[in-house]
């Protein structure tokens, strides 16, 4: 008799075991949990290293997050169109979660969901829904809007991860895709911040030297920050606690840095203009 109840309870443990297993396997279909988009400041952390979802080693993605936000940059108050496009060959489920953050990892603009999608976080991350995660053979599309903050110039990326599922209610057999679209601000911030400070960068492309002027309009702190496409911040180009209002000359030396395509802000107090820049060689 005792064996019969001991093996009742073994058998009812493990069923709740596996039920739960199965639970947090599927669990995945009703939304991403947030924190995994693969950004810097979720630790790049995705489903595949917070062990939701195991099999290959996470895949690099490019293109898979477009938008048509112009390529000038966007436009403070405006409402664009974004796109997720997940592809596997063979598979027919998929997941993801997306959100636009800056390099210290803060959400920029708001999100609004679309269908198959919801947002989840208080609103800093964008995920599918349950009615979002059956496609076609071998890839799926969600489409979702974004609306760009009303004052700030901030360049910044939206950051995603993909869960392409073998549908097999468990942790194994799924792939994890990262992908990341990075976004700048409109060059018309320099204009805006014209009552407070003019700006002037030259030359650019930038071989050696980067020469910044700006006149203030005011008394003001001034800081100069050098970010890369993905928003992250590359170095601290000029930090002033108080700068009197007047004109000012600069020139740093650009030898450090890696040619490529980077952002150079400029704050003068609480407004915030961006330019982009290439270093060649």
């Amino acid at each position: 008799m005792k064996y019969k109840i001991l093996i009742s309870i073994v058998a009812l443990i493990i069923t709740a075991i596996l039920f739960d297993f199965k639970e947090e396997a599927h669990g995945s279909s009703n939304g991403a949990p947030t924190i995994v988009t693969g950004s810097p400041g979720d630790g790049n952390n995705t489903c595949a290293k917070s062990n939701c979802h195991t099999g290959s080693s996470v895949v690099v993605s490019p293109g898979w997050i477009t938008s048509n936000i112009p390529a000038g940059g966007y436009t403070h108050g405006t409402t664009y169109t974004v796109t997720a496009t997940a592809t596997e060959a063979s598979l027919v489920k998929f997941g993801f979660e997306i959100s636009p953050q800056s390099a210290s990892g803060t959400l920029v603009g708001t999100l609004v969901a679309g269908p198959g999608t919801q947002l989840t976080g208080g609103g800093k991350y964008i995920t599918h829904s349950s009615s979002g995660t059956m496609g076609t053979m071998g890839s799926h599309t969600w489409t979702f809007s974004w609306t760009a903050p009303a004052t700030g110039n901030t360049p910044f990326t939206f950051y995603g991860a993909f869960n392409c599922s073998n549908n097999n209610a468990m942790k194994t057999g799924d792939i994890i895709h990262t992908s990341t679209l990075a976004v700048i601000p409109s060059s018309v911030g320099i204009e805006e911040i014209a009552d407070k400070a003019t700006v002037n960068l030259f030359p650019n492309p930038i071989n050696d030297a980067l020469t910044l002027e700006y006149t203030l309009a005011t008394a003001s702190p001034v800081s100069v920050t050098m970010f890369d496409l993905q928003g992250r911040k590359i170095a601290d180009l000029i930090s002033e606690k108080e700068k009197n209002a007047g004109k000012y000359t600069a020139t740093m030396d650009m030898n450090s840095y890696q040619p490529g395509m980077y952002f150079i802000t400029l704050a003068a107090g609480n407004a915030v203009s961006s330019k982009k820049v290439m270093i060649v060689r």
